[in-house]
């Protein structure tokens, strides 16, 4: 197309041949900036595509990951468990729990300082 116009400007004077020039060469960086960009654009969108499959397959990992140490902890409880109680012995006092009767010691304090005379 470029070739057919500047030929039919043959009878044109120089300045406009000269005006159709400048336009081309405007044309022709116009493109090649933006073959440049559709270029980058798709250098770009491969690796959005990459990090994206790499994200879900941190998931997965991480997933299987937890629910491995899920199941560990699981099996570790239920080994306490079978432990705890292997060794309870028939007629054995009960394991202690609570705070060892420090209520009964604080309210008999409270109740001694009460009544103390001076």
């Amino acid at each position: 197309m470029n070739s057919k116009l500047v030929e039919g400007l043959s009878g044109c004077s120089g300045s406009n041949k000269n005006a159709i020039y400048r336009q081309q060469a405007l044309t022709n960086r116009l493109f090649s900036q933006m073959n440049t960009l559709k270029a980058e654009y798709k250098e770009l969108d491969n690796k959005r595509a990459d990090n994206t499959r790499l994200i879900g397959t941190n998931k997965a990992n991480s997933r299987s990951a937890v629910s491995s140490m899920n199941d560990k902890r699981k099996e570790k409880e239920k080994e306490l468990d079978d432990l705890e109680k292997k060794d309870e012995q028939p007629g054995a006092a009960p394991m202690p729990t609570g705070d060892g009767g420090s209520g009964s010691f604080a309210t008999t304090m409270k109740n001694s300082a009460s009544s103390a005379k001076f």
